[in-house]
């Protein structure tokens, strides 16, 4: 059975509708450029993963609700009341994990142990939005908890896609 370690919300400006969970030690200069191409794969999974880094693509460029969730180990999982839920591997090699904006507002971190972890992402309220786009109640949720997970898995997918930056 899974503990919850940890938890916390935080509401982050969605800067190019898009929030960053990244190792504090986190090289944005020199990692590969992969998980910033909202095309193909990455638009459909609405997350982009890379060592120390997930990229989760919200529906609105505006000010989202965040929850962070750390567990000892994998959560049940329970998809029924979320738009989409997509799983990923996280490298957390300073024990610091940040949440902010591209531009690194609203930056909030929290201690973890060092390791390797895999996350789960959830979507919520995706279609709630105006029509203009900037009135809506999505919410995002991300569980994560000690393991190795390589690449990026669906557990539940929407029609939506992330794409369509502009």
């Amino acid at each position: 059975m899974a503990n919850k370690q940890r938890s916390c919300s935080i509401m982050v400006f969605a800067d190019y509708r898009q929030v960053y969970v990244h190792d504090a030690s986190f090289d944005f200069a020199a990692s590969a450029a992969d998980w910033f191409d909202w095309t193909g794969t990455n638009a459909e999974n609405r997350v982009a993963a890379a060592p120390g880094m997930l990229n989760i693509c919200t529906a609105r460029n505006v000010d989202v609700q965040v929850r962070i969730e750390v567990f000892d180990a994998e959560p049940p999982l329970d998809v029924e009341a979320w738009d989409q839920v997509v799983e990923a591997g996280i490298a957390l090699s300073s024990g610091q994990l940040t949440v902010s904006s591209p531009l690194g507002e609203n930056a909030l971190s929290l201690a973890v142990d060092q390791g390797q972890y895999c996350s789960r992402v959830f979507f919520g309220g995706l279609h709630t939005l105006s029509d203009d786009g900037l009135l809506g109640q999505d919410h995002y949720l991300v569980q994560l908890w000690p393991g190795r997970f390589d690449g990026v898995a669906i557990r539940k997918r929407d029609l939506v896609s992330c794409g369509g930056f502009g």
